[in-house]
């Protein structure tokens, strides 16, 4: 029997100093082939390697470890020992195992495609394979026929469909054709009311259709209200045709109207009031008529439904249409950005919609394939199971999240396709040793993949290695990126990340590793943003960020904040986030490449930064944040007391830290600044850091005519050194061998040749 991840993960975090040897992994499509990202390797304290993850003690949570401030020398080293457990990790994935195993072959229904319902057919091969291993415990595999599988519920799977680590439970795709398991249900076509039909734009009537939308496919609130920052989105309706969404109409079609306003609410509760210069009387007949916008601050997208608030003009002022109830902990902004959204009259091009009381007013992409609605919350629920894995499936439609795992551990997904979801690809909570691999996530309204796990788990071992990831956050739009590492010991390596309103990848924990991505157009339309970007508190800390490839970035002119909140950032360490290693990444962007928000002993080294203008960095004091010290949030914070009750606090972090909040011991080293300025500083945290002269050299020497590899060799000949996984770094290039690599994402968050 093949070692489990476990066993490898504690076996290799152990071997400090190893190298990685070459492996299957070293094809040309793995980035996986020089610096592994793992739990142990980045830890600052050796006895966290005595016992593999079911037995290991969280240091953050001060119980049984020592944790003692880092040298520079310290982070870096072990920063290059994070090579070795996501790789074994994901070659035992990989490993092809030849156990004799029970096949269970399954077919789409013969029925109507329309009328069809495979979730019974499925069931029952789940409780075939439940007996086959009770009575052989044979490896059992449920082997999908091509064609598409309509689910009227979700796939539950629990303890009693788990398997082992050498004889999981398999749900395989047949690699002759795609396999889509879908949630959603055809909409038949009929004319719309009177009413709805005279509101759709004239000169595309006969372009828009109606369709009557059956009860299961809406929620008990089609759209809902998306009111602070913090928000549990509930289920949204969701249409789609074919691989492609129909998202709401909206107005302007794009980006966003922006208005001034002279009286800010201060808030925390803001009602704006936005003028309509022409059509008031059209839009007070539009029925379900939502707005959502930027109010308060360029990174925080709210929304709600509209009503009436002032019908006649007074003093010169047109009529306003007010958006409720709008709850963040910030005052308004004095130039708002908004869209109003579901109006049928704004419909005026393929793929947009409006949808009122059952009824569907759509401009299909085409006549090939029926518009369908998503009808079931999820599509598979995975539930205290373990040792399952899921290879070459398509899954769509959902009116929340497509997969959502819960306690749960030893879950692999691979070679799929996520997509045509209100909520994220996938869910993790409070789960252990998943793997999501070689996949495309397109089209979702929320997070790509986001997992969490909260403070009882030490460790996580959630590995996201080797996807796509594009037009995520479609209907959240802020606060949603396309991984979301919220826990210990985390890896996301060499994934594919672009096109996004927001951020690309988030964390928050211990011991995670961020190497080998490629990120690109993301933080479209936010600012004071990071496309990699940490947050939380003093518990984020001892995490890898190397190796890195960030490019096409830039804050976008249509923003109306001002001051340093602004701009966007590709590399943001926010929260007094501490211990962090930035290493050897490239970035060629207009974005500031890196922006540290107060903490300790981060470390910023061996990185080439390729910039138009500005300063390549900056360090930032935020120690009285909102008019409260750090110490507040350390022990008086009730989110924060755990870190009250962490016996060892003292012993990471310097004590006069702890009562000022001011940044110290960040070291800013050998870095390659070409075309930009010298990081930003202030003088009174200066002499708090460790900062060396930064290779200064003349933007004339950025050339893009070879794409990567030039700007490699100019690294290279900057004295900067390149990692494999930057020597692999072309990521989209890489990947183009993804099973449902065609299915990327379709939309317009910026122009692209569809």
């Amino acid at each position: 029997m093949p070692p489990s991840r476990h066993q490898i993960s504690a076996a290799v975090c152990c071997a400090q100093g190893s190298e990685l040897s070459a492996t299957s992994a070293n094809r040309a499509d793995s980035p996986v082939r020089g610096i592994i990202p793992i739990a142990c390797a980045v830890l600052l304290i050796a006895s966290a390697c005595t016992a593999a993850r079911s037995t290991a003690t969280d240091p953050l949570r001060g119980t049984a470890l020592a944790c003692k401030p880092a040298t520079a020398d310290e982070v870096a080293r072990q920063s290059r020992q994070a090579v070795l457990a996501a790789e074994a990790v994901l070659a035992n994935v990989r490993a092809e195992r030849r156990v004799p195993e029970q096949v269970i072959r399954i077919t789409p229904a013969a029925s109507r495609e329309e009328t069809s319902d495979d979730t019974a057919n499925i069931e029952a091969a789940l409780q075939r394979a439940r007996l086959i291993r009770a009575e052989t415990g044979q490896p059992t595999t449920l082997a999908f026929a091509p064609g598409r599988y309509r689910l009227r519920r979700p796939i539950i799977l629990t303890e009693a469909d788990s398997g082992t680590s050498g004889a999981p439970l398999r749900f395989a795709a047949s690699s002759s054709g795609p396999v889509i398991l879908s949630g959603g249900v055809p909409l038949a076509q009929q004319p719309l009311p009177a009413a709805l039909e005279g509101l759709l734009p004239l000169g595309q009537r006969s372009f828009i259709h109606g369709y009557a939308v059956p009860p299961q496919a809406v929620p008990s609130r089609p759209f809902p209200r998306l009111i602070g920052t913090v928000y549990a989105k509930p289920a949204s309706f969701f249409a789609f045709q074919g691989d492609r969404p129909i998202w709401r109409s909206a107005l302007p079609h794009v980006g966003y109207a922006v208005e001034p306003v002279a009286n800010p609410q201060p808030g925390p509760v803001v009602v704006p009031q936005v003028t309509v210069a022409r059509g008031l009387s059209q839009l007070l007949r539009e029925p379900s008529l939502q707005a959502g916008g930027y109010w308060t601050f360029d990174w925080a997208y709210e929304e709600n439904q509209v009503t009436l608030a002032s019908g006649k003009s007074a003093a010169g002022r047109p009529p306003s249409l007010a958006i409720p109830q709008l709850k963040t902990t910030y005052a308004q902004s004095p130039l708002m950005r908004y869209r109003l959204l579901n109006g049928f009259g704004f419909i005026n091009r393929p793929g947009e919609m409006a949808y009122a009381d059952g009824v569907l007013a759509a401009y299909p992409w085409s006549d090939s394939a029926p518009i369908e609605a998503a009808a079931i919350d999820h599509l598979v629920v995975v539930e205290g199971a373990h040792d399952i894995t899921f290879d070459g499936l398509a899954m769509q439609g959902a009116r929340l999240d497509l997969v959502a795992i819960g306690g749960s551990r030893d879950i692999t997904i691979s070679n799929a396709y996520l997509g045509l979801a209100a909520g994220s690809a996938i869910t993790i909570k409070n789960s252990q040793g998943i793997v999501v691999e070689r996949s495309v996530v397109a089209d979702v309204g929320e997070y790509g993949i986001a997992m969490q796990s909260d403070a009882s788990l030490p460790s996580s071992n959630v590995v996201v290695a080797d996807n796509i990831f594009s037009k995520v956050a479609q209907l959240t739009r802020s606060n949603r990126a396309a991984i979301l590492l919220a826990g210990h010991d985390n890896v996301a390596v060499g994934n594919e990340i672009s096109d996004l309103p927001h951020q690309a990848i988030v964390f928050s924990g211990a011991r995670n590793s961020i190497i080998g991505n490629e990120i690109s157009f993301v933080n479209l339309e936010t600012s004071d943003a990071g496309a990699i970007y940490a947050y939380h508190d003093l518990t984020t800390a001892y995490n890898t960020i190397a190796q890195n490839y960030l490019h096409d970035i830039t804050t976008s002119s249509a923003l109306t904040q001002v001051g340093p909140a602004r701009y966007v950032r590709d590399i943001y360490l926010d929260s007094w986030t501490s211990f962090t290693n930035i290493e050897n990444n490239i970035t060629d962007t207009d974005a500031m490449s890196y922006y540290i928000n107060s903490g300790v002993g981060n470390v910023v080294r061996d990185n080439t930064w390729f910039l138009s203008e500005g300063p390549s960095g900056q360090i930032y004091d935020i120690s009285h944040h909102r008019g409260r010290a750090l110490g507040h949030y350390v022990f008086d914070d009730p989110k924060s007391r755990k870190l009250a009750s962490c016996s060892n606090l003292a012993e990471r972090f310097d004590p006069v830290f702890l009562r000022d909040g001011k940044s110290r011991g960040n070291v800013i080293a050998r870095n390659a600044n070409i075309g930009g300025q010298s990081i930003l500083v202030p003088a009174a945290l200066a002499k708090a850091q460790r900062i060396s002269g930064e290779k200064m050299l003349p933007q004339a020497l950025i050339d893009r005519s070879q794409g990567l590899a030039r700007l490699l060799d100019i690294a290279r000949q900057s004295g900067s050194p390149i990692g494999p996984y930057l020597e692999a770094a072309d990521r989209r290039g890489a990947l183009q061998s993804l099973r449902y690599r065609n299915r990327t994402g379709h939309g317009s968050l910026r122009p692209l040749t569809d």
